[in-house]
């Protein structure tokens, strides 16, 4: 039997109880215990129970030690939602992109929108006027275009035609009796209730203001 210990690779089963810490107190009961059997072999049986009680309570507490150490090195696998979740920094480019993004979301709010002019309102000045002379004048109006006739005495004696332009009115006209011509310019009120103007005629100018 010795010599079955003696050719036991006692090298080989150190190194690989030293790489466990169960191996190495395996190890260090096996030393504590041929050095007890060793100095307390001859002892007293009291003595040797005092011993063999110490043995194994120092044995616990270093088994306790070790197997405490390994539980509070085992690593805690964090779960799927407890990783660390890759947080997107901001680069350089990405600033430079929300920059412009951000001047060009200023300049859309900034710019006027295109729109078409709004075109003003025809005033409406069809029907029957009459100057301080006595003399009246008919005016029919489709949109923008007007046709003009004057008469004196229930006798048609000039007539024209033209446009409205807001409250501006401009017409041409023919006098039916001597033949004269003139062009016409003329402000209508903002109650459309007077027409006040020039005319610049073949005979020369005058002045006009009509009334409904």
């Amino acid at each position: 039997m010795e010599t079955a210990a003696a050719q036991m690779p006692w090298d080989r089963i150190i190194a690989a109880a030293a790489s466990s810490p169960l191996g190495v107190v395996s190890l260090v009961t096996l030393v504590a215990g041929f050095v007890a059997v060793l100095l307390f072999r001859d002892a007293g049986e009291r003595t040797r129970l005092l011993v063999f009680g110490a043995l194994v309570l120092g044995l616990a507490g270093v088994v306790g030690a070790v197997l405490r150490e390994r539980s509070e090195a085992v690593p805690i696998h964090a779960g799927p939602d407890d990783g660390p979740t890759d947080t997107p920094t901001d680069t350089p480019d990405t600033l430079a992109d929300t920059g412009a993004d951000d001047a060009a979301a200023d300049d859309t709010k900034l710019s006027p929108v295109d729109e078409e002019p709004v075109q003003p309102a025809i005033v409406q000045i069809a029907g029957d006027w009459r100057d301080a002379d006595g003399a009246t004048y008919r005016i029919e109006q489709d949109g923008a275009a007007v046709t003009i006739q004057g008469f004196a005495m229930g006798q048609l004696v000039a007539q024209g035609d033209g446009q409205v332009d807001g409250r501006q009115l401009r017409y041409s006209f023919i006098n039916a009796i001597h033949g004269s011509r003139g062009d016409c310019t003329g402000r209508i009120a903002a109650d459309a209730q007077e027409i006040s103007g020039r005319c610049d005629t073949t005979m020369g100018p005058m002045l006009f203001t009509v009334r409904r």
